[in-house]
């Protein structure tokens, strides 16, 4: 389990890479480390890393498997608990969970969050793709 004394000083290389005006490699912001780690955290599946099986969340088997309507209060439990576990920096404000307008069958996920130095909220999105997204919306009548 990571301790946040090993963590007090975010700076470097965040996930996703992305080409800018300094590279692939360019310092990134504290936040933009946090938030690579919290991703990280969360689309690792339980089980899924040699020698760390308790590493993960199960995001990714809270979207991919049978969506209900208790898929919000599941993926905001796994963000909670992944942050606590994994990212101890990190304090999660909220979580909202909605289909993307854009395409249907990708569930948006926002997550506010701060880091435990400060009290500054952030707002990051990830879009997350799912075939069985579009079935549940057309059974539930929204």
């Amino acid at each position: 389990m990571a301790t946040l004394t090993a963590t007090q000083q975010l700076r470097g290389l965040a996930l996703p890479c992305i080409r800018g005006a300094g590279g692939y490699f360019a310092s990134k912001t504290k936040y933009d480390v946090a938030w690579g780690d919290l991703i990280l955290a969360l689309m690792c599946p339980l089980g899924a890393r040699p020698f760390k099986r308790n590493f993960g969340s199960t995001v990714t088997e809270s979207v991919f498997s049978s969506l209900g309507p208790n898929t919000e209060t599941l993926l905001k439990y796994a963000v909670e608990e992944a942050a606590r576990a994994w990212c101890p920096h990190i304090n999660i404000k909220a979580v909202d969970t909605r289909p993307s307008s854009e395409d249907p069958t990708t569930l948006q996920m926002k997550v506010t969050f701060s880091l435990r130095e400060d009290s500054q909220s952030v707002d990051r999105t990830v879009y997350i793709p799912s075939k069985n997204l579009s079935s549940i919306i057309n059974a539930q009548g929204s």
